[in-house]
């Protein structure tokens, strides 16, 4: 099997720097068996035409990439509706449906509806839980918490954290488990069904929810005169004060966190010490939107599949990244990455481009750049 390894004798190979993705040292076939065709150049070929001809992209458009040659027609609509979705502002961004959409990739019978119709039967029977409860965060939060943990039986996969299945919505559901970030998305689509508005905390290595400590309108009633109504917050909306926003750990069972207990909870779960450089500040604790949920969600599942060697699946995350922040340096360089591990040169050549051209003093630079020279060898050679 020809590998990467062995480059051209012109060229000698810097070793792949911390941090940077794959292939190196990696032979380059091993991610082949998700392409039905032998050869390299006419897969090339009709993955970029099929590509063009569905969106109507010019053929040196990099922002839109196929990623299986069997899926290619499923993977394309599929990821148009994800496009779709994410380029509505950011409040308006339904994060159940664009995850769900993610899944959808792995999964091509998946009904991206019926995820959703799951979650709004279970925020039905939850709802009917509150009767009677005060509509204050403290006392709603222990009915949500013993409603998702006792009775629906949703727990964290702590015995294989790495489980691609632990990101995808649909497995969750079905598995009633699931990692940080997708436990925290049922957690918080089910307060929203109650009228308890939460919104993602990204700390580091770790995700929580946040909501306010005030009271807040019930959800079958309207607001008070003058105030907005519960559908109206969002993340850029919330202005209280650090002392009155409540944290929840939904990878814990919904443990409820008040202010420095989240600093002190990461830094011993993660072994921080007092003389450690600073990790943590109140940005990372700040609330965050749905695009930055999403980005966390398909961030954990591409490292997940680098770690595997599943050049395939990766770079259907990379793509999705990058669909959600095209001008990222980092994420086009991951793409591009994954598409030359997969022998689709011309289509990794701009993204790897684009990196170089936007980080020229990056630490895997030089790395990247003799990616780029070997591509160009390669393209000159056939």
């Amino acid at each position: 099997v020809a590998s990467r390894m062995f480059a051209p004798p012109a060229i000698l190979r810097p070793t792949r720097p911390h941090g940077t993705p794959p292939p190196f040292p990696r032979p380059r076939q091993c991610c082949l068996h998700m392409l039905q065709a032998p050869n390299k150049s006419n897969t090339e070929t009709k993955l970029t035409r099929i590509f063009v001809a569905a969106q109507g992209a010019a053929a040196d458009d990099t922002a839109q990439l196929p990623v299986f040659d069997n899926w290619s027609a499923h993977v394309l609509k599929t990821r148009e509706e994800f496009r779709d979705e994410i380029t509505k502002p950011d409040d308006a961004v339904c994060v159940v449906r664009a995850a769900a959409l993610v899944a959808k990739e792995q999964y091509p019978a998946l009904n991206v509806d019926h995820v959703i119709d799951e979650l709004d039967g279970l925020g039905c029977a939850l709802r009917a839980r509150m009767q009677g409860i005060p509509r204050y965060p403290l006392k709603m939060i222990p009915v949500v918490n013993d409603y998702m943990f006792n009775v629906l039986g949703f727990a964290a996969n702590t015995a294989d954290f790495d489980d691609p299945r632990n990101s995808f919505m649909n497995q969750v559901l079905e598995r009633r488990t699931g990692n940080t970030i997708t436990l925290a998305i049922v957690y918080m689509e089910l307060a929203k069904r109650i009228g308890l508005p939460m919104f993602g905390a990204a700390a580091p290595r770790h995700f929580l929810l946040r909501t306010r400590s005030r009271p807040v309108p019930d959800a079958a009633t309207p607001a008070p005169h003058g105030l907005p109504p519960v559908a109206a917050a969002s993340p850029a909306s919330s202005e209280a004060e650090s002392d009155s926003e409540i944290f929840v750990d939904a990878f814990n069972k919904g443990e409820v966190l008040y202010g420095w207990d989240v600093y002190r909870k990461l830094g011993a779960l993660y072994h921080w010490f007092p003389n450690d450089p600073p990790l943590m500040n109140s940005a990372h604790l700040a609330p965050i939107g749905a695009k930055a949920i999403l980005r966390r969600l398909l961030n954990n599942l591409k490292l997940i599949y680098f770690a595997r060697a599943d050049s395939s699946r990766a770079l259907a995350m990379c793509h999705d990244l990058v669909l959600l922040d095209p001008t990222c340096a980092e994420l086009r360089r991951d793409r591009g990455l994954s598409l030359y591990d997969l022998e689709m040169d011309s289509l990794a050549q701009p993204d790897l481009e684009m990196y170089v051209q936007s980080c020229p003093h990056a630490h895997d630079a030089a790395y990247v750049m003799e990616v780029l020279r070997s591509i160009r060898i390669d393209r000159r050679g056939t």
